[in-house]
């Protein structure tokens, strides 16, 4: 529009043509000046207008990008939680696997100790009379006794008919580790006197075990438990001096401790205990036998202390 006017200037200027011919472009000029200045007015609205606009696109694009930021991210998380899953899955699968065979195993373990345990314990009931007979042969009648046989042709004698008696059968033989637990069964059971005549049995039955010296000390235990002291000490005794480096040697000395204590002999009980301290000091009896010493040196001090005054 400025490159119009400024031909029709110039036109002017060069009389190129005469007013009357310029008029119509006058007036063409006129409005496009006027259209010209209505434009310019509404520039700055148009480009307000405008970056409303791009301002709006550019927060919806701001918008859309971190919802796909968001997006993207949630993806991710999912992707992980589902790795995560199926590894969990396939551990748990794992575990389980792991664990049917284990409780797989030891089921078959046990029943395999079961059915040594019973086959042993058939062994011992069937040793001592133990076994239950079965039903039918304990509701059946007594057997009549055989009816005499009929008088012989020859001198009249008569002779009884000989009633023949199964021999009883053999007993099997208890192996050590059988007559040892029976021993020892009778004995947590707390019946005294029966735990100690199996003890006393095994002893006798099979010297060169190396059970013999647990067999001696349950012995003590089953005297000391009846309160009879002095034969319990003669058992603790037994077994440290026929074992002195068997396991149970600690123990035999701070029980022979303990029972001489009841016999009211607390120089000898300090003495049993003091050598359990210098043939055992790291076994665990050392601890109770350091705390019966000095209870036991205690006591006396204060006895010679009340005889004084």
């Amino acid at each position: 529009m400025k490159h119009a006017i400024l031909t029709l200037s110039l036109c002017l200027v060069v009389g190129c043509v005469t007013k009357t011919e310029f008029q119509p472009y006058q007036s063409s000029v006129r409005d496009l000046q006027v259209e010209t200045d209505r434009i310019e007015k509404r520039l700055p609205e148009i480009e307000n207008e405008v970056e409303t606009s791009l301002g709006s696109v550019r927060s919806d694009q701001a918008d859309i990008k971190a919802d796909l930021i968001d997006v993207r991210t949630e993806i991710q998380a999912l992707r992980g939680e589902l790795s995560s899953g199926m590894h969990e899955t396939e551990r748990a699968g794992q575990a389980r696997q792991s664990m049917e065979e284990s409780v797989t195993l030891q089921l078959s373990y046990l029943q395999q100790q079961m059915q040594t345990t019973e086959a042993r314990l058939a062994r011992i009931e069937e040793y001592f009379g133990l076994k239950p007979l079965p039903a039918a042969q304990a509701t059946q009648s007594p057997p009549k006794p055989a009816a005499s046989a009929p008088p012989s042709t020859g001198g009249g004698e008569k002779a009884a008919a000989a009633v023949v008696v199964p021999p009883a059968p053999p007993k099997k033989e208890l192996s050590a580790e059988e007559a040892y637990e029976m021993a020892y069964h009778l004995f947590k059971s707390k019946e005294n006197d029966a735990a100690r005549k199996a003890f006393d049995q095994f002893i006798r039955r099979y010297p060169t075990s190396s059970l013999v010296d647990n067999a001696l000390f349950w012995m003590g235990e089953t005297y000391y438990r009846t309160r009879d002291y002095e034969n319990a000490v003669l058992n603790y005794q037994r077994v440290v001096k026929e074992f002195p480096k068997g396991s149970k040697g600690p123990d035999a000395l701070l029980k022979m401790g303990y029972a001489l204590e009841k016999m009211n002999e607390p120089g000898a009980a300090v003495a049993a205990m003091e050598k359990l301290l210098k043939a055992y000091p790291k076994a665990p009896q050392a601890k109770l036998a350091t705390r019966k010493i000095e209870q036991l040196k205690s006591s006396q001090a204060g006895k010679k202390k009340d005889k004084g005054n």
